[in-house]
């Protein structure tokens, strides 16, 4: 008889199909019945009085989230290392393929010549420095910059 009272008052201490909420920090934490399950079995092990064990009982309640929170990283961080894995391997292709293509005869994927540190130089003109060529006249003669032309005599 004993026995039956046990398993009585057990039940209605987390009654089956049934979680718990919890409000944290603005955040609603729910817990299923197994894990609520294993905190009340974990209290009931101590072989405490009801108010002695409850210590227990919030103890496992509240790691519950927590285990759960380390097996979501651990899984997301088998899953990045995966992303991480195929991005190199993709990269290692790259590679191979680009090397593969300087091997044909003609065909390069490198730059002839690098380009300068400070970026690509801009030339405003072959010869004048940025002025207008001189027009070839007979006598002295300014370019549209205000310089003399090179060609003054005749």
């Amino acid at each position: 008889m004993a026995a039956v009272i046990a398993a009585a008052v057990r039940d209605r201490q987390v009654p089956a199909g049934t979680g718990l909420e919890v409000e944290f920090d603005g955040d609603v934490v729910r817990l299923d019945h197994e894990e609520c399950v294993r905190a009340a079995d974990a209290a009931r092990a101590t072989r405490l009085p009801h108010n002695t064990a409850a210590p227990v009982f919030r103890r496992e309640i509240v790691a519950a989230p927590a285990r759960r929170s380390v097996e979501d990283t651990r899984h997301l961080a088998d899953r990045l290392e995966a992303d991480i894995a195929e991005v190199l391997a993709e990269a290692d292709l790259d590679r191979a393929v680009r090397a593969d293509l300087d091997a044909l005869p003609g065909c390069s994927t490198r730059t002839t010549r690098p380009l300068p540190r400070n970026g690509p130089r801009r030339r405003t003109s072959p010869t004048y420095g940025g002025c207008s060529p001189p027009t070839p006249t007979c006598g002295p003669r300014s370019t549209p910059c205000g310089r003399r032309s090179p060609h003054s005599s005749c």
